[in-house]
């Protein structure tokens, strides 16, 4: 890959961001700039206003790709290609205003429309706080979820902090950010797994979406190993209506299931030495069972799977020197946790050093919530984990499949134990 060579036409990636930066200086002041940031001999750029509306056509035409991607910016490259040629302060204003991508007539119809944004976020705000006012008061919903938006709290502080702060901003300003962020959103390809808001340009609406209790309850959010872009497509159903049981189905449709156990094998085989047990004739078990349409044969084999899963990574880490527990061996083994404070994430202490619990650990949702490696993994997979998936696991466990899609319920184990998987893979190759 090849940087753009200084003394060239060619708009690289900084200058557009320069030109952003300095989009405030008047037209002429600012080409004269440019061309200063980008030519060694600029001066003889600058002699006349002949050769500064020629260096603009030149700029143009380097770059006019970059004006080809979307309507609004190909008419505008038109309507610059017809400027007048003997009018060199047309030519250079017109210029400004090509890049720039956007008018001082559509500027000051944006001044107009900031009060009226401003009272949307509001009224966004106060909708997250009602809903969290509902969720609490919901004696359906799980303890689990209501301490993780007991935590939203102080995160709402900080987006009216910011809320109050960025509308004190001069509205000429504030408009203009707006608008370069609506030019960033249409000349620049988003991939599109990044969850982003086109009209966002002030932050606050991202913020606020994520203190949302239904983003909280985003059945799908444990899975990490997807491609951004397949995430949030699902993510976005989720939030336009659709549920568990119909983001599930297009996953098991999608899926291609022979080669993701495949996958799973291989990706296994990549971590098998260190978590020092084989899982490979489980998981070909598990895979039997799907193909066969044993659904809960193959629902309880990953549920189980994944259990002693994160057991052996947490022995693995302990091996490593990050402390998780004391093993202590009487009539069988008994794990004593070093106490993790989730909340402060750190270690509890007591008389100077980390606290060892007196009280040992039962499961591995005890395991996860009472030490380090429910820091460790990804804070999605943890809240899934220590939510729905022991509700689930203990339903299972009891007898409980009346009204369960159990192909759904299937699926969803699998993808759960694979994830484990992958966060384990992910921590060992970032060590």
């Amino acid at each position: 890959m090849k940087g753009v060579e200084r003394n060239s036409y060619i708009i690289s990636v900084g200058d557009d961001i320069w030109f952003n930066e300095n989009i405030l200086l008047p037209p002429r002041e600012l080409l004269i700039k440019l061309i200063e940031r980008k030519f060694d001999n600029f001066k003889e750029f600058s002699n006349s206003e002949e050769s500064l509306a020629i260096t603009c056509f030149k700029f143009v035409d380097e770059n006019k790709e970059f004006f080809n991607n979307n309507p609004i910016d190909k008419k505008k490259y038109e309507a610059f290609k017809k400027s007048d040629k003997n009018n060199y302060s047309e030519i250079i204003n017109n210029f400004y205003y090509l890049w720039r991508g956007f008018t001082n007539h559509e500027l000051s119809n944006a001044v107009k429309t900031i009060p009226a944004d401003k009272k949307e976020i509001q009224q966004l705000l106060e909708n997250v706080k009602e809903k969290i006012k509902s969720f609490k008061c919901n004696t359906l919903i799980s303890d689990f979820k209501k301490k993780r938006i007991k935590g939203i709290s102080p995160l709402l502080k900080n987006i009216k902090k910011d809320f109050i702060e960025i509308f004190k901003i001069d509205k000429q300003k504030l408009a203009q950010e707006k608008l370069s962020y609506d030019v960033f959103f249409r000349r620049k390809k988003i991939l599109p797994g990044f969850d982003l808001l086109d009209d966002d340009y002030t932050g606050l609406k991202y913020k606020i979406r994520q203190c949302d209790p239904n983003e909280i309850s985003f059945p799908c959010r444990f899975l990490i190993f997807f491609s951004s872009h397949d995430y949030f497509e699902l993510k976005n159903k989720w939030r336009k209506g659709e549920t568990k049981e119909q983001l599930l189905k297009c996953i098991i449709q999608e899926l291609n299931w022979n080669d993701f156990f495949n996958d799973l094998i291989k990706r296994f085989e990549i971590i098998e030495n260190e978590v020092q047990k084989s899982r490979k004739d489980a998981i070909n078990e598990v895979r039997f069972t799907w193909f066969h349409n044993q659904f809960l044969a193959a629902t309880l084999l990953s549920i189980t799977q994944t259990e002693g899963l994160l057991w052996d990574f947490a022995e693995y880490l302990n091996s490593k020197s990050t402390k998780i527990w004391e093993l202590i061996t009487s009539n069988k083994n008994n794990y004593y946790p070093y106490l993790w404070d989730q909340s402060n994430e750190n270690y509890k202490f007591k008389d100077g050093c980390i606290e060892l619990s007196n009280d040992k650990l039962i499961s591995a949702r005890d395991l996860l919530n009472r030490t380090k490696l429910g820091y460790i993994i990804s804070k999605e997979l943890f809240w899934y984990l220590i939510d729905e998936f022991y509700d689930d696991r203990n339903s299972f466990t009891h007898g409980d499949i009346l009204n369960r899609d159990l192909k759904q319920e299937a699926a969803a184990s699998i993808l759960c134990f694979a994830t484990c998987l992958e966060e384990i893979l992910r921590y060992s190759e970032s060590r």
